[in-house]
C-alpha cells in the first residue's frame, strides 16, 4: 500500500484574470495486490485500488487559462478512483483488465513529460483531455471500462480500450458514481506504441516485467525504456451540438460522435558515462480533434527532461516545455456571431526543476507563462510562479 500526498502552492502574479495565491493539492491511497498470492494460483492478476482525497482551490479560475496550470486541482472531495482487475495470458503477452480505469494511465503517455511538469496539457494533450462533453475518463474522475492489450513483439505494443461515455455525475461531483445510461455512448480507444530498449532496461524489465511504478496521478509504464514512440485514435459515441450549423429553429445541428488522432514521441538522447540514468530526454506530442464540435482542433507540444544536470543532485529533474491549444475554425466563427472575442491559440511556456531530496520527498519550484489564457484577447499573458512538495510512503516497504 502506498500513499502520496502532493501540495501545490499556486501563484497567478500578474496577468489573467485576477491576482491571487492559492493552495492545491490531493492525497493518493493506492493498493496492489497480487492475486496469486491470495489464490496460490500463477499468473492470477492484479487487483488494483485507487482512493482520492482532493483540497484547495484551482488556479486556472485566476489565470483563466484553457489547459490547467495545475494538473492536480480539481473539486474538493474523496472518491474511489480506480478499482480494477487485470489478468495476464499467454505468458503475459496478452492482458485484459475490467473495472474503475484512468484511460490515460496508459494511453497518450509520455512518461518524462507526464511524471514532471505541473501543466496538465504535458500529462494528456488538451485536444483529447476537452474532448467529450463530460469529460474523458481520466483524473480526478473515472469510469467503467475494458482494456486489452497485446504485445505484438518485444518491442511493439497494442491497446485498446472500451469506456462508458460519460463519467461519473456532472450534476454531482462529490464522491464517486457509477451511472450507466443507454444515451452515454461509449469512449473507444486505440494504440500502438513502439518502445526502445537499451540493454540495462531489458535487464530492469527482465527482473520485474510486471510491475505498476508509482507515477504522479497513477501513470504506469514499462519499468525503463530509451524511447517510446506512439500513434492513437479515440471516439465518443454520443450526440454533440455542432458548434456551427443549425437548423431552422436556430437549434444546433446534433452530430452522432466525435473523433481524434494523436502521435508522440520520447527519446533519450544523451546519458552521462557514469550513470545510463542521468542524462537529456526529448519528446514531442501532436493531437487533433474534431472541429465540429470540439473547440480545440490542434494540440503541439513539446520539450526537454534533463536528470542530473546540477553536478551530485543525480536524482534531480530539470524540465522545460511548450504547449500549444488551437481553436477550431468553428468554434471561432460561433464566438464572433456571438459578439465574442477569441484568439487562435493559446501557449504555455513552463520551466521546472524537481529537487529529489529524500526517497520519500521532492520539492519543485515551477515557472509558467500562459499566453492569451483561455484563448481571450481581452486577457493579459499571465506569469505564474509556483511548486509543489510530494510526500511518498510505501507502508510494507
Amino acid at each position: 500500500m502506498e500513499t502520496v500526498n502532493t501540495t501545490g502552492l499556486v501563484s497567478n502574479v500578474s496577468g489573467g484574470i485576477r491576482q491571487r495565491t492559492t493552495i492545491v493539492g490531493d492525497i493518493d491511497l493506492l493498493l496492489t495486490v497480487d492475486a496469486s498470492r491470495l489464490t496460490g494460483w500463477e499468473d492470477a492478476g492484479t487487483f488494483f485500488v485507487y482512493g482520492l482525497g482532493l483540497y484547495g482551490d484551482d488556479p486556472s479560475q485566476d489565470v483563466g487559462d484553457l489547459q490547467g496550470v495545475s494538473a492536480i486541482a480539481a473539486p474538493n472531495t474523496w472518491k474511489l478512483f480506480e478499482a480494477w482487475y487485470q489478468l495476464p495470458l499467454f505468458d503475459g503477452r496478452v492482458s485484459l483488465l475490467a473495472g474503475l480505469y484512468d484511460v490515460t494511465s496508459e494511453f497518450d503517455v509520455i512518461r518524462s513529460s507526464s511524471e514532471l511538469f505541473l501543466q496538465s496539457s504535458f500529462g494528456t494533450g488538451a485536444e483529447l483531455a476537452l474532448g467529450g462533453e463530460s469529460g474523458l475518463s481520466t483524473f480526478p474522475t473515472s469510469s467503467l471500462g475494458l482494456r486489452g492489450q497485446v504485445n505484438l513483439t518485444n518491442d511493439f505494443t497494442l491497446r485498446g480500450a472500451v469506456m462508458d461515455g460519460v463519467v461519473g455525475d456532472p450534476n454531482n461531483l462529490d464522491g464517486t458514481h457509477i451511472i450507466l445510461h443507454k444515451d452515454d455512448g461509449l469512449f473507444l480507444t486505440m494504440e500502438l506504441a513502439y518502445y526502445r530498449f537499451g540493454e540495462l532496461e531489458l535487464q530492469e524489465r527482465a527482473q520485474q516485467p510486471d510491475r505498476l511504478l508509482r507515477r504522479r496521478l497513477t501513470r504506469a509504464a514499462a519499468l525503463q525504456y530509451d524511447g517510446k514512440y506512439a500513434v492513437g485514435t479515440w471516439l465518443f459515441t454520443r450526440e454533440f451540438d455542432d458548434l456551427q450549423k443549425v437548423d431552422s429553429s436556430g437549434t444546433p445541428i446534433t452530430r452522432n460522435e466525435t473523433y481524434g488522432i494523436y502521435a508522440l514521441a520520447e527519446q533519450g538522447v544523451y546519458h552521462e558515462p557514469q550513470d545510463h540514468h542521468e542524462g537529456l530526454r526529448v519528446f514531442a506530442r501532436v493531437g487533433w480533434a474534431d472541429p465540429r464540435v470540439n473547440q480545440v482542433e490542434w494540440y503541439l507540444g513539446g520539450g526537454f527532461v534533463y536528470t542530473g544536470l546540477i553536478p551530485t543532485r543525480n536524482s534531480d529533474q530539470t524540465g522545460f516545455g511548450v504547449a500549444a491549444a488551437l481553436n477550431g475554425a468553428n468554434f471561432e466563427k460561433s464566438q464572433r456571431q456571438a459578439n465574442q472575442p477569441v484568439s487562435q491559440s493559446e501557449i504555455v511556456l513552463e520551466f521546472t526543476h524537481s529537487f529529489s531530496l529524500h526517497p520519500a520527498f521532492n520539492l519543485q519550484p515551477d515557472i509558467q507563462y500562459v499566453m492569451n489564457p483561455g484563448t481571450d484577447p481581452t486577457r493579459s499573458d499571465a506569469l505564474v510562479i509556483g511548486g509543489r512538495l510530494e510526500v511518498y510512503v510505501d507502508w510494507f516497504q
